[in-house]
């Protein structure tokens, strides 16, 4: 996989097709801080790569999947309806199970990375990790963004040399909603999971 400055947007992109409601009962990373659980969370990702579909659960846990859904259009929240929204969320999830997941074991095996101190306020964490791809010659900054629920640190965001994945969404979507409609994004939405769960039975 190559990760040109087009590669790094798809992965910004698929990365961000990462989401929804899935209850969390007894994490295993409960009480950790949340530089253990981003290595947590990398190695879980990781695990992709050997482990195939039966580590996506593992990976689930650590996402705070309704606030990202549902943060992804907020500031479109006016122009649906419930029902879309309860279209909207688990056509999203779906799409970052089948393509963010898989992809981002690939960036993480291929990279060297390192972590910085990370900054704590109450119940936010930011988390900052320097990646190196050598053989492209690309360096990126990549931000975990951790809410703490309970006892467990859940994502929030992502970010990719400081640009949010929420934000870019929120962008992107919005685009669509504005020239379009609701209905229109979830069409595409279901068209894309249509198209990669045909591929994946090939």
């Amino acid at each position: 996989m190559l990760y040109s400055k087009l590669g790094k947007l798809m992965l910004i992109k698929s990365l961000a097709t990462l989401l929804l409601l899935l209850s969390l009962t007894s994490p295993i990373f409960a009480g950790q801080s949340p530089l253990e659980t981003t290595k947590a969370f990398v190695a879980s990702m990781k695990s992709v790569k050997t482990d195939g579909v039966s580590s996506y659960p593992k990976i689930d846990a650590f996402i705070n999947f309704d606030h990202l859904t549902t943060e992804t259009i907020r500031p479109h929240l006016k122009s649906f309806n419930e029902t879309q929204v309860n279209t909207f969320k688990p056509l999203l999830q779906q799409l970052i199970r089948l393509v963010a997941y898989p992809q981002s074991g690939d960036f993480y095996s291929d990279s060297k990375y390192t972590y910085r101190k990370p900054t704590v306020d109450g119940d936010k964490a930011y988390v900052v990790m320097d990646v190196i791809f050598e053989k492209e010659d690309l360096e990126i900054e990549l931000g975990y963004f951790w809410q703490k629920k309970d006892d467990n640190w859940l994502l929030t965001d992502l970010s990719f040399d400081e640009d949010s994945l929420v934000k870019d969404y929120q962008n992107q979507f919005g685009r669509i909603i504005s020239k379009e409609s609701v209905d229109s994004l979830n069409q595409k939405l279901q068209n894309k999971l249509t198209e990669i769960e045909k591929e994946n039975k090939k």
